[in-house]
C-alpha cells in the first residue's frame, strides 16, 4: 500500500488513459473536509492536528508510486458518528495487504466513487477480466496516476450491497458482474482456462461477422445465450419423464427446478494482494 494521503477532490475513475483536466473542488471548512485532507505520514494525525498544520502550508497532493494501493477518502475509515477522528493504525504501516486495509473501512458506501468500475462499453472484455479480477488504475483529472483500485471482485466479496449504495443505476452493476462471473463459472464448471471462455465471448460479439458489439450488447447476447441454455435443459429433463409405456409424470406443482451450470457464482479461491 502506498503511504500517502487520500485523493483530495471527486474520486477520479479508474482508466487505461488519463482522463481529461478537471479542476478540484476546494476544501470545505469543516471537520470532515479537512479529515480528507490528511496525510498519512507515518503518524496518526487528529481532525485538529491536520487543520492546525493546514494553516501554514496549503494541502498537498496525495502522493503514490507505481502499484501502491489508492486510498479511498479518509472518512471510510472513520466509523459513522465517532467523535474520535483518527486514521487506522495498520494504515501507518509501511506495507500492508489489501485484506488490511479493506478490514478496517467502517463506510463501504463511500467506496463506489472511489473504486467502483467505468461503465460497460468503457471496457474490452480483458480490461474488464482484469478490473474485476485483478484491480483497476485511479488517475486524477490532471492525468496524474493515483495507484491501483482494488479487484471489483474482491470489493463485493468483502462488502455485498453495502458498497455499492451510491451505485447509478444499481442495474449497471448487474450486467458488469454477469461477465467475468460467467467466464469463473463456466472456467470451473468446464475444467478449462479463463482464456478459452473468453475466446467464446469473443466470437460470440462476432456473430454478424461484422464490428464487434460493445461489452453491454455482450451483455445482453449472454443473458439471451443462458436462457436458451435453461430451456433446453427444461425441456430435456421433461422428456425424461416419459416412461417406456409413455406415461408422463404429473406437474411438480410447486416445486421448483435447481437451474444447473448457470449460477453465476464467484470464484471460492482466496486471493492476497500486498501493496
Amino acid at each position: 500500500m502506498t503511504n500517502s494521503a487520500p485523493y483530495m477532490g471527486n474520486a477520479p475513475q479508474a482508466s487505461s488513459s488519463p482522463p481529461k483536466s478537471r479542476q478540484l473542488d476546494a476544501p470545505n471548512d469543516d471537520s470532515e473536509a479537512r479529515l480528507i485532507h490528511a496525510i498519512i505520514e507515518g503518524n496518526v494525525e487528529t481532525v485538529d492536528q491536520v487543520h492546525e498544520r493546514s494553516l501554514s502550508s496549503p494541502p498537498r497532493r496525495a502522493r503514490h508510486t507505481e502499484g501502491g494501493l489508492f486510498l479511498p477518502p479518509a472518512l471510510a475509515f472513520v466509523k459513522p458518528n465517532s467523535s474520535e477522528q483518527v486514521f487506522p493504525s495498520i494504515l501507518t504501516k509501511p506495507s500492508v495487504t489489501l485484506d488490511e486495509v479493506l478490514n478496517v473501512i467502517e463506510r463501504p458506501e463511500m467506496l463506489w466513487d472511489c473504486w467502483g468500475p467505468q461503465s460497460l462499453d468503457y471496457y474490452d472484455l480483458s480490461d474488464l477480466w482484469a478490473a474485476y479480477t485483478c484491480g483497476g488504475n485511479a488517475f486524477d483529472y490532471d492525468g496524474n496516476h493515483l495507484g491501483a483500485k482494488p479487484p471489483l471482485e474482491a470489493l463485493e466479496k468483502k462488502f455485498k450491497s453495502k458498497w455499492r449504495k451510491l451505485a447509478k443505476p444499481k442495474t449497471a452493476w448487474g450486467r458488469i458482474r454477469m461477465i467475468p462471473e460467467y467466464i469463473i463459472s463456466e472456467s470451473n464448471a468446464r475444467d478449462v482456462s479463463p482464456r478459452v471462455i473468453m475466446d467464446e465471448l469473443e466470437a460470440l460479439r462476432d456473430l454478424d461477422g461484422g464490428e464487434p458489439c460493445g461489452l453491454s450488447a455482450l451483455s445482453k447476447l449472454l443473458k439471451a445465450h443462458i436462457s436458451g441454455r435453461l430451456q433446453a435443459q427444461t425441456n430435456a429433463t421433461d422428456a425424461n419423464t416419459e416412461d417406456t409405456n409413455g406415461n408422463v409424470d404429473p406437474p411438480s406443482g410447486s416445486k421448483k427446478r435447481k437451474a444447473q451450470g448457470c449460477i453465476l457464482r464467484q470464484s471460492d479461491k482466496k486471493k492476497k494482494f500486498v501493496f
